[in-house]
């Protein structure tokens, strides 16, 4: 093959792998603001209260971003340093930003990343069983109509699974210790058994009612795989029932936060311990 052939197919395979995914890692000096002026100190606020412990119920207010935020942008909690509990970042067209481990020095470092597109819906998760160990770090994955990204070192890989229309979710539904995709599609969940294309085999199950906003949970009540837990105004739903289920049931009910909050993945941690049994909100709003 002539090394102008060569170069045309470099080029061209360079293009797809760009627009699907834009540039994969960029410097922190790449990240751009959208032309949006910032109100007078918004800020996130992380809130988190334990649940099904015996005595009162620990409120506690998580660690706030040192950040600009703005009001399109979307909050998570992810493990960024091995042996460090989850860290507030948030999500914005494309760009990730988030807090590090305190230094000891009295600033809260933080620094960005770039994976994936405006519009994207992203996650943080242990996707590969290089990750199994509690210990390492999440590896960003992003949805974007109907297909999942994933971050396997430097490399993307693309999963599709469900329909565009579908929300994504992601969780250790076979308790594997990796975090495999879902889709949730009005009362309706399916679960992927591997991260491949169409999943590996699909578990589908039934739980609450459409308009209830599914928010994945660790495992509550030590059956070894992540369940659902339900949002439904402020009030969180959860069930013991395994992904796969037929139809699932409401065990427990806990009322927390505001129902104008979003919701967090709750597999926390606090004081670099594991700790599942939570539920976890950002409220996005003038800094206390």
């Amino acid at each position: 093959m002539k090394k102008s052939e060569v170069a045309r197919r470099a080029l061209a395979v360079g293009a797809v792998v760009t627009a699907v995914l834009g540039a994969v890692v960029a410097p922190a000096s790449a990240w751009h603001r959208p032309p949006v002026v910032k109100p007078s100190g918004l800020d996130f606020t992380f809130h988190s209260k334990r649940v099904f412990e015996n005595g009162p119920l620990v409120t506690e207010r998580l660690l706030s971003p040192d950040w600009e935020v703005y009001p399109a942008d979307k909050p998570l909690l992810c493990v960024y340093e091995r042996l460090h509990p989850a860290m507030p970042a948030s999500f914005r067209d494309g760009y990730w930003v988030h807090n590090l481990p305190d230094t000891g020095s009295g600033a809260t470092p933080y620094t960005t990343e770039h994976f994936g597109r405006a519009g994207d819906t992203p996650f943080c998760g242990q996707t590969t069983p290089a990750d199994k160990s509690m210990w390492e770090q999440d590896r960003y994955v992003v949805w974007r109509q109907g297909v999942f990204y994933i971050q396997v070192g430097l490399d993307v890989r693309a999963v599709p699974f469900g329909k565009p229309t579908d929300t994504p979710l992601l969780g250790d539904w076979d308790g594997d210790s990796v975090d495999e995709i879902a889709v949730k599609r009005g009362n309706q969940y399916f679960f992927a058994t591997d991260n491949v294309p169409g999943g590996g085999g699909v578990r589908t199950s039934t739980f609450g009612e459409p308009s209830d906003r599914a928010v994945i949970a660790a495992s509550y009540y030590n059956q070894g795989v992540d369940t659902l837990v339900l949002r439904r105004g402020n009030k969180y739903l959860f069930t013991a029932d395994a992904p796969g289920t037929p139809t699932m049931k409401v065990r427990d009910e806990v009322a927390f936060g505001k129902a104008t909050d979003t919701p967090l993945d709750v597999e926390m941690w606090i004081d670099a311990v594991p700790e599942a049994r939570q539920v976890a909100v950002a409220r996005l709003g003038p800094d206390s």
